[in-house]
């Protein structure tokens, strides 16, 4: 096996746009960069970047969340001998295992996935109006509120976009004439 804190970065970009400079203020958004240097891949017979981290954790999250990212406009593909990207497959189907319904946040299954509470932590919620924080109670009855509210919304939404649209009919019936005009003037009718 490498080494745990090594990553290979390798970018979809035909103009070369994307520098090492670009690489390292991105992935710091991760945590510390130690180094980032562009390498030959035999296996690619292009250029790609090994970025090394000072912690392990960090490379992790590089291949965890930003395999499949895109950096000015380029496609970014990380590479690890220790880590593998989640496929899209597996982790669907382990997402849809994995529904679980939290007593705390009873609506937070129903949320998009952008939107939705970790699951972990929003089983434990309740230690937080536990302790000592001051207002977590509130913060967290507002919280289940806010989904509640958000869930019935995007039910209301899904209803109505599931309504077949109805085929303009024409009038059978004839309008009545409207006279424009007084009794003075030439009166015209309009049908």
């Amino acid at each position: 096996m490498g080494d745990a804190r090594v990553v290979l970065l390798y970018v979809d970009d035909e103009e070369e746009s994307v520098s090492v400079q670009d690489i390292y203020n991105w992935l710091t958004i991760l945590g510390a960069v130690e180094e980032v240097k562009p390498q030959y891949d035999p296996s690619t017979k292009g250029i790609c970047f090994s970025v090394t981290f000072k912690l392990p954790v960090t490379a992790q999250q590089c291949v965890y969340y930003l395999n499949g990212a895109k950096l000015k406009n380029c496609l970014v593909t990380m590479k690890s001998s220790v880590y593998r990207a989640p496929s899209d497959d597996a982790s669907s189907v382990k997402k849809e295992e994995e529904v679980q319904i939290s007593a705390n946040l009873p609506n937070n299954h129903l949320m998009p996935s952008e939107l939705r509470m970790d699951t972990l932590l929003a089983e434990r919620l309740h230690r937080l109006s536990e302790g000592d924080f001051e207002g977590s109670a509130e913060m967290i009855e507002k919280l289940k509120k806010l989904q509640q509210q958000f869930v019935a919304a995007n039910q209301k939404c899904e209803a109505l976009a599931s309504v077949p649209e109805e085929p303009v009919q024409k009038r059978k019936k004839k309008s009545p004439p409207c006279t424009v005009g007084s009794s003075s003037t030439r009166s015209v009718e309009y049908r």
